[in-house]
């Protein structure tokens, strides 16, 4: 078993140093920091919920509550229960000459992503209530997360668990919103 998590290690470590230090491309660069902020992703809600608002339309409101409670719940464990118990360092503290393009490299923990857990728990609940825009906003969750191994702070590995983590998430918020409100 060692050998097999040391080999998945190997491997995660040669993804990061391929897509953070060898694909350096500016305009792909600037696009990433843009897209890993969290104001980015924290717009786009703010606008769906005004836009839904504005319309008075209940149904969609639901879906934007159901989406930002499983947005937070989903931060919640993987941020306070999953790091500290994984204790897994991020790589911008272990791999060198590595850039880090946010200019921190956030908590030492890195397994799995907040970044994209959240993402794609909002994801999962609005690709369930509306599946003409699943792939939208699927595309939307894995660009994020991708962009937290371009701009330095995340192995590819913490993407995929925390992608997981949050559509695991964001299916249970979305049954149980279902079962209590109908659909969304």
């Amino acid at each position: 078993m060692q050998f097999i998590l040391s080999q998945l290690n190997a491997l995660d470590t040669d993804l990061y140093i391929f897509l953070n230090m060898k694909l350096m491309l500016p305009v792909v660069d600037k696009f990433m920091v843009v897209i890993t902020n969290d104001i980015f992703g924290f717009s786009l809600i703010v606008l769906a919920a005004t836009y839904y608002a504005v319309r008075k339309n209940r149904r969609q409101l639901k879906l934007i509550a159901v989406a930002v409670v499983a947005l937070i719940v989903t931060d919640a464990v993987s941020a306070r229960l999953m790091k500290p118990f994984f204790g897994r360092t991020r790589p911008c503290y272990q791999v060198n000459n590595n850039r880090v393009l946010t200019g921190a490299c956030g908590s030492e923990f890195g397994f799995p992503s907040n970044h994209a857990a959240n993402a794609m728990a909002v994801a999962t609940v609005i690709g369930l209530a509306q599946p003409l825009m699943a792939p939208i906003a699927v595309a939307g969750a894995f660009l994020i997360g991708i962009s937290r191994v371009f701009v330095g702070v995340h192995y590819p590995f913490d993407v995929f668990a925390g992608l997981i983590l949050g559509m695991l998430f964001g299916f249970l918020f979305y049954t149980a919103a279902i079962r209590r409100w109908g659909p969304l």
